[in-house]
């Protein structure tokens, strides 16, 4: 079963910084100027043992166009994490786990919560690249790994 504590163990050893909140959730909180210049916060919450939720922003990111557009493009383009544009017009990534049966911690920590932290921040940046921009960048990339 997953816990709030054992997050919080996960985020340790992850070498993230997070704090609980009153109501329960964990908030992680990140910024890498480098890759992309607005901070990511990851709110996490953990229900009735076996649904963990991840929900992520960008803090003061506005990006400029059709954000309905983007979304839908970055949802076609990717299942994971699920965009949405929140009633503040907010550019929302979220994933959602439940998880039943026997899992070790270990696949929890690599396939559940470090993604679900460290993805977003890749949907963030291509949030606004065209599909020519975004086939680009992934060429470009390629090419660096050869």
């Amino acid at each position: 079963m997953i816990t709030t504590e054992f997050v919080g163990e996960c985020l340790d050893i992850l070498d993230l910084k997070y704090n609980l909140l009153d109501n329960g959730a964990i908030a992680v909180s990140f910024y890498d100027e480098d890759t992309f210049p607005y901070q990511i916060v990851t709110m996490i919450r953990v229900e009735e043992g076996p649904m963990i939720s991840f929900s992520t922003r960008a803090v003061d990111y506005h990006p400029q166009g059709d954000l309905l557009v983007m979304a839908n493009r970055h949802n076609c383009r990717s299942h994971t994490p699920c965009c949405y544009i929140d009633s503040d017009g907010d550019v929302t990534m979220d994933r959602v786990y439940v998880i039943e049966g026997d899992v070790s911690p270990h696949y929890i920590l690599e396939n559940v919560i470090r993604p679900s932290i460290f993805l977003p921040l890749d949907a963030f940046i291509c949030f606004e690249m065209t599909d020519e921009e975004l086939n680009a960048r992934l060429n470009d990339q390629d090419n660096d790994n050869e």
